[in-house]
């Protein structure tokens, strides 16, 4: 399945989680991710993130790493270019 299908399967609240990682440059805690989402959509909980992501991360849309402080931080995959090489025959 193709990611174009897969993001078509994802609920409201995931692909507002997704739109909100894919504009920021570093991650960002679940935590902080929720108060963030809190100043658009009122109704969604802590749980509600936390789930998202995980969803998100089995998916490949995520990845997640622990920070020194020991919390996870949260981001969106960057696929790699494709390698493009050039042979010269002699």
């Amino acid at each position: 399945m193709n990611s174009t299908g897969l993001i078509a399967r994802l609920t409201p609240h995931q692909k507002q989680i997704l739109k909100a990682l894919e504009v920021l440059d570093d991650g960002i805690s679940a935590k902080d991710l929720h108060i963030q989402l809190c100043s658009n959509y009122k109704a969604l909980g802590l749980a509600t993130v936390y789930r998202g992501l995980e969803v998100l991360k089995l998916s490949g849309l995520v990845q997640s790493r622990a920070s020194i402080k020991g919390e996870f931080l949260y981001g969106v995959v960057k696929k790699a270019p494709a390698l493009r090489y050039l042979l010269a025959m002699p």
